[in-house]
């Protein structure tokens, strides 16, 4: 008879749960289209956006950086999504929009306030929309990674050097592995898909990278790191960029085996608006899984 009472009140608990998440599930069902942006928003957000946006010199920041949707309607817009905007560098554009879903730009706008003026924020249904202006932008003079094709590039072991001549597909190939490259790609730093040389280092070599007559800015901006894959590799060894003027080392900076992009600045003084021979410097201890890139202009305050 117990058994029966047990077993009587198993079902009737097991069918009150089932009945609760059906309940739920339509509940949910009937809530969750009614709480995201609607085709009208994303239409409407992005008819304002190109109203005066200009592309060389104005930027989207996508939030969260995973609203990806956001990208069918923006079109050839010059949009980016940081997974972690308050540590990238805005400094060339002099209109910066946030483009926030879900209201995520709170956990950003007190730092873009400290750094740019805020104009207005302007809602549209589930989107908003907050514009920033830049008073003072950043001028690229000359942009590293542009033009790679002028580059010379040589690997330096010991006494040996091996120049590589081979350009074809925006990339200089140096012989042996196919992986033994410098380039430019679109690699994962960070969570962000960033353009960067491809700078794979060799065990116990140099790789360099030589700019000849380089107008050089006020200073020359950039960063380093190793994609998100190879910092998986956990036995992975550091990664060194040292960056030369005129043979004179004035950057040696140590990529560890973690993820981030690295930012350097380096102020050029005395030595802007004159021609000068910049050199790039890549090593490693081993070269295991070293998937390495930088990234690196000159430029000027306006």
């Amino acid at each position: 008879m117990l058994y029966q009472k047990i077993i009587k009140y198993i079902n009737l608990a097991s069918l009150c749960v089932f009945v609760g998440v059906l309940l739920f599930s339509f509940g949910w069902y009937i809530y969750s289209p009614l709480s995201r942006p609607s085709l009208k928003d994303y239409e409407d957000i992005s008819t304002h956006i190109k109203q005066n946006f200009d592309n060389s010199k104005d930027v989207i920041i996508l939030q969260p950086f995973w609203a990806e949707r956001a990208r069918e309607y923006i079109g050839e817009l010059n949009l980016l999504n940081p997974r972690y905007p308050l540590e990238e560098d805005f400094s060339i554009y002099e209109n910066i929009y946030v483009f926030s879903v879900f209201g995520y730009v709170d956990k950003i706008k007190d730092g873009f306030s400290k750094k740019f003026r805020f104009l207005e924020k302007k809602d549209f249904g589930k989107l908003s929309l907050y514009h920033y202006k830049n008073e003072k932008p950043q001028k690229i003079i000359y942009n590293f990674y542009l033009n790679i094709k002028d580059a010379k590039i040589r690997v330096l072991k010991g006494n040996e050097i091996k120049e590589c001549k081979d350009f074809k597909n925006d990339k200089w190939t140096c012989g042996g592995p196919d992986w033994q490259y410098i380039g430019k790609e679109i690699l994962d730093i960070d969570g962000t898909g960033r353009e960067c040389l491809w700078s794979h280092p060799v065990t116990n070599s140099i790789i360099e990278i030589n700019f000849e007559n380089v107008i050089l800015g006020d200073k020359i901006s950039g960063f380093s790191g190793l994609t998100d894959e190879a910092v998986r590799y956990v036995q992975g060894s550091p990664v060194f960029l040292s960056v030369l003027i005129d043979d004179k080392e004035v950057l040696y900076h140590t990529n560890p085996n973690k993820i981030g992009a690295h930012r350097f600045s380096i102020d050029m003084d005395n030595l802007k608006n004159t021609p000068h021979k910049v050199t790039f410097r890549v090593s490693t201890h081993l070269d295991g899984v070293r998937h390495f890139c930088f990234y690196a202009d000159t430029r000027v305050s306006q």
